[in-house]
This record gives structure tokens, C-alpha cells and sequence, in this order.
């Protein structure tokens, strides 16, 4: 409506939001435009509502992408909100640039006439100033008849628990008993709510205390909320009672279907590399292609056949998943709106227990052609959250084999709680009591399925690395659980420890001890070693199935023969690089020798933490060193063979 800068109910745009579905904003022009720049105004009603503001933002023209990214939050009020208007350039023309500039002088929403700022100005000096600081109690009431509002205090009885990260005010002007006017620091402490309340609701996501609309969000409107309160007739006549869910009993049928809903970005195919359907009693369901039937769905709902053969898809459910290669794998192509519908008549019912589920795993590039969204219908119930099953991208080749299956677990529609959300951090203000410098400037609180460590070089050894353990926190600063099932190690020579080398057959030191808790030990039965060769890398994987939102990782070093511990290593989550830096050399066995890697600005974590963080080019500089070509090549030739190691525990 022309109306961007403003904080008027009556001249923005709002509308219920799910996370993890699509929200299209479509605009039909009338004819072909040349487009040089859009302009957008984020939500701006208050501060506090400013939140509901866009952040992630793809524009299409005619199906083709011109921007994806993110958009600045508006500030919440109307001074300096044309500043915070997000203005995405498609051209660097002077000429074009300048027009742009002289519409914008002459634009209320750009430059806002200065009248409105005089009236201001006129309108404060017909005010008489409050006054302050003057411990009357009738000049108190003057106050108050001039708009001030009174503070209430707390009573000396009255005590006031306070919790969380403290804030600093300037000093205010107070009155002591005797008379005389000092200046009071002021430090507020706001309450931090615990976790779970006593009625075991989550004050996270319980915002406030409004009403509950049929949908579960919090009512908000420029109407009377009693009209809203017990008055079917207020919400929309489209909604459907169909949208609340129902409990079935027990998760048994006969006609199961998949519905592929989008992948993780490529734009021109979508793959599986297998699927297995496991039963109640742990035994993997066969499915042949007499059994299959793939359709997909058009834009319109519309169903029709795919050309996809139903033999083709049945390769699906033949295993080994792992061994696959890309020319085995199942891909169809990829168009916008339209879904895929796998459907399986499993001839009688059965009764189901979870889906094990291989993503498309070629190239690194082509891992995108992966599914990302999933639906799991039986019978005609869904059980699945609103949006779809989120499922795990695949890790890409690797040296050896891993089996990279995602675990869906089936439950029904009233056991569920929703679909995972991946938490891509806060942007709150950082204060000084919640930051620690670190080697490298990590995202707060990343999250993801699949958290990679590549081991890059050892402080001393050439043939061996190991480490103690490693353990991840998540965004409440609890111990994630990590199962044997979670952890994959791929090293130099296709093993994942020394215990699979010819000659170190029964060596305990075997990947699982990264994950066994003991870790502040000089125990080798505790310890994890693997061989090492300069410029390849070890790469351990802790594989999720749902996402994880991480803190704070902790990382012992390896003890029993210090230089063998990792010195450079790189920690990627979903393909992203989050953090690169130095491990500390291990030292003798003592209390608190972890190292600390924080994604958080939590000052009690912080705090807690800071002294774990370390920093390589602050405490051990490297050193200059020169080398001879001649001299180091000699070297080389004579250690070219591995030392042998191994420990046996004693009987």
C-alpha cells in the first residue's frame, strides 16, 4: 500500500508461520519489467515483535533465482527504520543509481519530512521539566500529574529472586535517609526460567500467557479478545477440524505410502540410495516391484504417472545400502511443486517399527540431489510432523564403507511433538562476561546431523594419531548422548584404529573409546589410536538422527605418548566448516585437562569454561625452521616403514 515506515497495525503484513514449510509471496505484473533494485521493509510493529520479522528470503523471477539470503530485522520503532530496509542491488549503472537516489528524496518512507520532528520539538518546550531527586511526596504526585509513572519497589520484606546474565544501567540519582543526593550503579539481573516448568510445559516455547488459537499459536489481532474467546465463528470458515490429530492406537496397516516433498538443493534431480522397512520384531520387510507403485504430484494435486518403472524403484529395498554406487542409486528428476509418491501394498497388514533410510550419496556436489523432506503415510495416517520427516544429507565417498543410515521412528500422530527445528544461533548482544577469544570465530550455537572431525597433523609422530575422548553439549549445556551407532571413523589405509593392522591384532585402543566416558586417564585401554600419513587426514563422524544444537565441545588429547595427540584439526557440521584451529599437547594425568571449543555466549558457560580455551599463536608460537631438500629427503627414505606399537591389557 505504499506505507513501509511505520509501526501501524493497519499497514502490516502478518500471517501464521510453521517451521520448516514455505511462504510464498506472490506478485503477477502486468507486463515485462527490468528490475534494478527491491526494497524490502521487515516486520515493525515493536521491539519485541520485530522478531516476527522475515530472516531467510529467496526471490524468484519467472522461476529463475535472483536472491537468496539473509534480511535485516527492523528495529521496532519509526526512527531510523529506512535504514534497516533491505535494498538488494541488480545493477551498478550510474545513471540508474542516480534516479533511484532522486526518488528517494521526494519518498516519505525514505526521507521523512522533518515537520512531524518540529511539532515534537515545539510541543516539549510548553512542558515544564519533571522534577527529580526531591524525596517529597507531593512533588512526587506533581511528577506523576505530568505523566510520569511511579516506581514500585519491592518492600524490605519482600524478597526477589534474580538469575542470568547481569546488565549494567547508569548510575541513578537516589535520595539517602539523611537527605543528601548520591549516585547508585544500578546492576539488573533479569530471571532465566528453568527448563521445564512445574506444569511440565517449556517456558521457551510457551511465549507468553495469551489465549491458544485450534492451531496451537498464541492469538494476536487488532480485534477484542473476548470475541475471539470461545467464538468458533472468529477464525477463518476454511479452517478444518481434519487438521487436529488423532491417536491411532497401535501402527499397523497394509498400504504404506512415502511422499518425497523436496531435496537439498539441486535443481534438477532428487535421489534415495535405499530404503528398509523394519517390523515389530526387528526383521526387515522385502518388498519386490510387484509390490511398488510410484506416482508424482503436480502442482494442481493432480496425480499421474511418472514414466518411473516400478522395477527401477524396487532397487530401493535391495541392500547392501552402503556398497551402492551412484549408477546403482535411485534418481528421478526434480521439478518445483511437485512430489513424489512411492507406494507400497505390503498384501496384508503389518505392523511397523521404525524406516532406515540411505540418502543419495555420490559426489559431494551431488549428495544435494538427496532427499530432505519425507512424509510417511499408512492407511491414510500420517505419521509424520506437518512438514515432513527432515532427513539426514549423506556424508559423500569415503576411504572405506560406513553405514551412513538415518533411523526414522515411527509414532503416532498424538505422541508427536513436532518437526526439528535446526537452530542456526542468536543474535543477541554479546557481553563482555560472554565472549573468550578463540582461534577461530565460530557461529553460535550451530546445529546439524552430521558433525565431522578431520585430524589434520600429530605434534611429533608421523605414523600414529590418537586422542583421549570427545564429548558434545547441547544448547541447554547437557551431555549429548552418543551410542556406538552414532560414531564412525574412516583413517589412512581404510581402518578406523590400530586394532585392524596386521600386526596389532587385539590392541584395545579401538574407535569406541573416543565415546566410552573415560577420559582423563593415562589408561591405554581407554585411549583411541589409528595410523597417521602426512597430507591425508582422519576424519571421525558423529552421525545424528535427529538435529543437534551445539555449545560446547570438550576434547582430551591423547596421553600415552604425547606426540602422537592431534595438533591441527577442522570440525565441520553438514558439509560447513564451524571452527579450525589447535588441539593442546597432553600432559601429565590431572584433574580438568580438556580442551574447551565454545559456540556459545551463555557468560555461565563461559565463565565456567574459559580456562580450558586455548589459543596456539598465544602460547607456543611455531618456529622458524630451514630445511635442507637434500638432507630432509634422506630422512624420509629411512623412517619410510611404521614403527610397530601395540598394548595388550594384563591378565
Amino acid at each position: 500500500d505504499g506505507v513501509n515506515r511505520t509501526c501501524d497495525d493497519m499497514h502490516v503484513w502478518l500471517a501464521p508461520f510453521t517451521a520448516g514449510r514455505h511462504h510464498y509471496i506472490f506478485i503477477d505484473l502486468s507486463c515485462s519489467f527490468v528490475v534494478s533494485m527491491i526494497r524490502v521493509w521487515n516486520y515493525n510493529k515493536s521491539r519485541i515483535h520485530s522478531y516476527r520479522g522475515a530472516r531467510y528470503v529467496e526471490i524468484h523471477l519467472d522461476e529463475n533465482p535472483i536472491f537468496k539470503g539473509e534480511i535485516q530485522k527492523a528495529p521496532g520503532c519509526l526512527r531510523g527504520s529506512e535504514e534497516n530496509a533491505e535494498n538488494i542491488l541488480f545493477t551498478m549503472d550510474e545513471s540508474v543509481l542516480c534516479a533511484i537516489e532522486q526518488h528517494d528524496a521526494n519518498d516519505i518512507n525514505m526521507n521523512p519530512q522533518t515537520t512531524e520532528v518540529h511539532v515534537e520539538e515545539s510541543n516539549l518546550k510548553d512542558l515544564e521539566r519533571p522534577k527529580t531527586a526531591s524525596g517529597r511526596k507531593n512533588e512526587a504526585k506533581q511528577e506523576q500529574g505530568h505523566g510520569m509513572k511511579e516506581q514500585v519497589l519491592p518492600s524490605e520484606t519482600e524478597s526477589v529472586e534474580i538469575s542470568g546474565p547481569t546488565k549494567r544501567l547508569p548510575p541513578q540519582v537516589v535520595v539517602t535517609e539523611s537527605g543528601d543526593i548520591e549516585e547508585e550503579e544500578m546492576i539488573v539481573t533479569p530471571p532465566i526460567p528453568s527448563r521445564i516448568a512445574q506444569d511440565g510445559s517449556d517456558p521457551f516455547m510457551r511465549m507468553d500467557r495469551r489465549p491458544l488459537g485450534l492451531d496451537g499459536r498464541p492469538m494476536t489481532g487488532m480485534v477484542e479478545m473476548g470475541k475471539l474467546q470461545g467464538n468458533s465463528s472468529s477464525f477463518p470458515s476454511s479452517f478444518s477440524s481434519d487438521l487436529l490429530p488423532s491417536s491411532p492406537t497401535t501402527i499397523s496397516g497394509r498400504n504404506l505410502t512415502l511422499v518425497l516433498h523436496s531435496n537439498w538443493g539441486d535443481s534438477e534431480t532428487l535421489g534415495l540410495c535405499g530404503l528398509d522397512i523394519i517390523l515389530q520384531d526387528d526383521s526387515k520387510l522385502r518388498v519386490n516391484a510387484s509390490m511398488i507403485l510410484v506416482t508424482c504430484e503436480g502442482a494442481d494435486g493432480g496425480h499421474e504417472a511418472a514414466c518411473l518403472d516400478s522395477t527401477y524403484a524396487a532397487s530401493l529395498f535391495m541392500g547392501p545400502h552402503e556398497l551402492k554406487g551412484e549408477e546403482e542409486m535411485w534418481v528421478v528428476p526434480h521439478y518445483p511443486y511437485v512430489k513424489y509418491r512411492i507406494n507400497i501394498d505390503m498384501g496384508e497388514p503389518r505392523l511397523l517399527k521404525h524406516f532406515c533410510v540411505w540418502n543419495y550419496n555420490g559426489s559431494i556436489e551431488n549428495t544435494y540431489r538427496g532427499v530432505k523432506r519425507m512424509s510417511i503415510v499408512l492407511d491414510n495416517r500420517s505419521l509424520s510432523p506437518p512438514a515432513g520427516h527432515l532427513v539426514r544429507k549423506a556424508p559423500g565417498p569415503t576411504r572405506i564403507s560406513i553405514d551412513f543410515s538415518q533411523k526414522i521412528c515411527l509414532t503416532s500422530l498424538g505422541e508427536r511433538i513436532g518437526t526439528p527445528q535446526i537452530f542456526r544461533g542468536s543474535s543477541s548482544i554479546i557481553t563482555p562476561e560472554g565472549y573468550v577469544m578463540q582461534e577461530y570465530e565460530p557461529p553460535t550455537l550451530p546445529s546439524g546431523f552430521i558433525f565431522k572431525f578431520s585430524l589434520i597433523s600429530t605434534w611429533d609422530d608421523r605414523f600414529y594419531i590418537g586422542l583421549n575422548g570427545i564429548q558434545l553439549y547441547d544448547q541447554f549445556d547437557n551431555l549429548v548422548p552418543v551410542h556406538p551407532r552414532n560414531l564412525k571413523v574412516v583413517c589412512t589405509e581404510g581402518v578406523t584404529s590400530i586394532a585392524e593392522l596386521p600386526d596389532c591384532v587385539g590392541d584395545p585402543r579401538t574407535a569406541e573409546k573416543i565415546i566410552d566416558g573415560v577420559n582423563d586417564t593415562n589408561d591405554e585401554s581407554h585411549m583411541w589410536l589409528a595410523p597417521f600419513r602426512r597430507g591425508e587426514t582422519n576424519n571421525i563422524f558423529f552421525m545424528f538422527d535427529e538435529p543437534i544444537t551445539l555449545s560446547l565441545i570438550k576434547i582430551w588429547n591423547y596421553r600415552k605418548t604425547v606426540g602422537r595427540g592431534v595438533k591441527e584439526f577442522l570440525l565441520s557440521i553438514d558439509d560447513t566448516l564451524v571452527y579450525k584451529g589447535h588441539l593442546r599437547r597432553a600432559t601429565a594425568a590431572g584433574e580438568d585437562s580438556w580442551q574447551s571449543i565454545l559456540f556459545t555466549h551463555d557468560r555461565h558457560i563461559v565463565s565456567r569454561e574459559r580456562g580450558h580455551v586455548y589459543v596456539h599463536f598465544q602460547e607456543e608460537p611455531d618456529e622458524l625452521l630451514f630445511f635442507d631438500d637434500a638432507e630432509e629427503q634422506e630422512k624420509v627414505e629411512e623412517q619410510e616403514s611404521r614403527p610397530r606399537t601395540s598394548f595388550l591389557p594384563s591378565k
